[in-house]
């Protein structure tokens, strides 16, 4: 047999382990920031008045959805988010949002046509949509209730809100015979 020391149970040493902190640890703020900013974010986009519409056109050429922009007066007020067909695909349903205008100012007198250039007898317009594009033009009008649907127009009528004109109707009078007619 062997002449071997033993160890006993108290000579062998023992480990020094160190118990976990149970307090908060620094590493948690980038998160819990990050949850923060993004709880701010969702909240935001809830408050906000933003109008959803859909207008309805016989011929959307040019009109993209996510790039297409809508305007009022040469300011942008809202963007093209969805077009689709009708099931006939004779009509193109285009829906548009709009930022930070209320729902309740788009009402059933505003009207939407494509701006795209057009000659004609009234004059050239649209020259602008050579280079930037074809967008959708809106008319506020006046009053009227809040609506959501809408056919848009094919062509721009000639007078808008905010632009000065004036619109005639002309009618016709029946003309009278004269005397030496009816002899």
């Amino acid at each position: 047999m062997t002449d071997e020391p033993t160890q006993s149970d108290t000579d062998i040493s023992t480990a020094n382990v160190k118990q976990k902190s149970k307090g908060f640890s620094a590493i948690w703020i980038i998160p819990l920031v990050a949850a923060l900013i993004g709880g701010w974010m969702v909240f935001q986009n809830l408050l906000q008045d933003t109008a959803k519409i859909e207008v309805t056109f016989k011929d959307a050429a040019g009109l993209e959805a996510g790039k297409t922009v809508v305007k009022v007066r040469d300011i942008v007020v809202g963007k093209v988010t969805e077009i689709h067909f009708t099931k006939d695909l004779g009509v193109a349903r285009v829906v548009i949002e709009f930022d930070g205008i209320p729902p309740e100012r788009i009402t059933d007198t505003t009207r939407f046509w494509v701006a795209k250039p057009r000659i004609g007898i009234g004059g050239v317009s649209g020259l602008d949509t050579l280079l930037s594009g074809a967008y959708i033009d809106a008319d506020p009008g006046k009053g009227g209730k809040p609506a959501t649907k809408f056919t848009g127009l094919e062509e721009p009528e000639i007078y808008q809100i905010g632009n000065p004109g004036t619109r005639y109707r002309l009618q016709t009078v029946p003309r009278q015979p004269h005397v030496d007619q009816l002899a």
